[in-house]
């Protein structure tokens, strides 16, 4: 408890400058979790009715299945190994409706989770390994099977780093290399997108790392507010939206994302255009 005041108390903010001066800069609420590396349990209501989802969920009955699963999601208190529980039960749900821009949004979920918990070199994970592991495929097959090819190889790299020699990783190296090739052989890339909120009543955000240095968006249904290049190599840059011509990638920039914000639920194309 002491070392969770001291971490509050050590936190300082600076505004944003330009030339020296503070500047308004379009950013919404920081939102901070601090977890503990203690044994992931549950609690007795959240597990009878995730068992409950569960049981529905393999009858075929998933709007029964659902309907508990936002009970879940609404439940107050929640955990952060309830909260991976309940990213896996609505990841499956959204993987039998077909609903892939959701399941992938789940599963990213349960990766940050896990993520902390590797970086922190936890004790108690929150997925174990095998089953992490095909996480982790199932996130690079929805990617690839979106185009999404520099996030398939990051998730790849993830896999990789946590067991290269498994037979699951090695099925992923070679969905990697085939959808690599069908890339290379597009001239204009197309990828679906969807801005989520991160939080309840948050503003909607989506990413995709880039692999082309020329990209545009198109058939937006909704409300986009900002658009974002962020590149390890260059920087950041908010980008000119609406844009009657593609962006282009700063010369030296690369290892770039494309980040969109604005009005939840917003679905728009994101294109990656060879030059």
């Amino acid at each position: 408890e002491d070392k969770f005041y001291n971490h509050v108390n050590s936190m300082k903010f600076r505004p944003g400058t330009r030339d020296g001066n503070p500047v308004k800069v379009s950013a919404g609420p920081f939102v901070y979790t601090w977890i503990l590396d203690k044994t992931r349990t549950m609690t007795p209501e959240f597990s009878e009715i995730y068992q409950q989802a569960w049981d529905m969920f393999k009858q075929e009955n998933y709007d029964g299945a659902s309907e508990l699963a936002a009970s879940l999601q609404n439940m107050p208190g929640r955990n952060a190994y309830e909260e991976t529980k309940f990213q896996i039960l609505a990841a499956s749900l959204n993987s039998r409706w077909g609903e892939e821009l959701a399941e992938l949004a789940n599963l990213k979920r349960i990766v940050e989770f896990q993520s902390l918990a590797d970086r922190n070199r936890f004790g108690n994970p929150y997925v174990e390994g095998d089953q992490y592991l095909l996480i982790l495929e199932r996130i690079q097959t929805v990617q690839l099977g979106m185009m999404m090819l520099a996030d398939g190889e990051a998730t790849l790299n993830k896999m990789i780093m946590r067991d290269g020699d498994s037979e699951v990783t090695q099925r992923a190296k070679l969905a990697y290399q085939d959808a690599e090739g069908k890339f290379r052989a597009m001239p204009d890339v197309s990828i679906a997108g969807e801005l989520t909120p991160l939080y309840r009543d948050g503003q909607g955000v989506w990413e995709t790392r880039l692999s082309r240095d020329k990209f545009s968006l198109s058939n937006v249904k909704g409300a986009i507010d900002t658009v974002y290049l962020a590149c390890q190599v260059g920087g950041d840059k908010r980008l000119r939206y609406p844009a009657r011509d593609p962006w282009v990638t700063p010369a030296g920039w690369n290892n770039c994302k494309l980040e969109v914000a604005g009005k939840p639920g917003t679905r728009f194309r994101a294109h990656q255009i060879a030059r």
